[in-house]
C-alpha cells in the first residue's frame, strides 16, 4: 500500500496500517514529515488546544489549553515519523519530476511491525 504525504492524515493512516501489520510506504515530498509546517508564517498557531492535536499512539507534547506553534507541530510530526520508522515502517522522500526529467522518485517497500 502507498500512503501519499507525511502530514497529519498520512502519518495517522500509517499508524493504523502498521497496527494491522500491513505492508506500506509513506511517500513524502519533503525531507521529513511535517516539513511544510516550517515554511509557514512565523505567527501560525493551531486553532485547537494541544490536548486535541495528538495523532494515534503518541500524545501531543505541551501543556493543555495552549495553542501549538508551527515549530511545535513540525517537531511533533517529525518525531512521530521517527517513531514509525523505529517500529519498522518505511517513510520515503520523493522528488517531484516532470515528463522528460531523468530523475525519478525514490520508492521503498517495507514491512511494518509494532512488536
Amino acid at each position: 500500500m502507498v500512503v501519499i504525504g507525511g502530514g497529519q492524515a498520512g502519518l495517522a493512516m500509517a499508524w493504523h496500517l502498521a497496527r494491522q501489520h500491513l505492508r506500506f510506504v509513506v511517500l513524502e515530498a519533503g525531507p521529513e514529515p511535517g516539513h511544510v509546517w516550517r515554511s509557514r508564517w512565523d505567527s501560525l498557531t493551531l486553532f485547537t488546544p494541544a490536548q486535541y492535536n495528538a495523532l494515534p499512539g503518541m500524545p501531543f507534547p505541551g501543556p493543555p489549553d495552549t495553542y501549538p506553534t508551527k515549530e511545535s507541530v513540525a517537531g511533533y510530526l517529525n518525531a512521530y515519523g521517527v517513531r514509525l520508522r523505529n517500529c519498522g515502517s518505511k517513510l520515503s522522500e520523493t522528488r517531484k519530476f516532470w515528463p522528460g526529467d531523468a530523475e525519478k522518485s525514490e520508492r521503498n517497500r517495507g514491512t511494518t511491525s509494532l512488536g
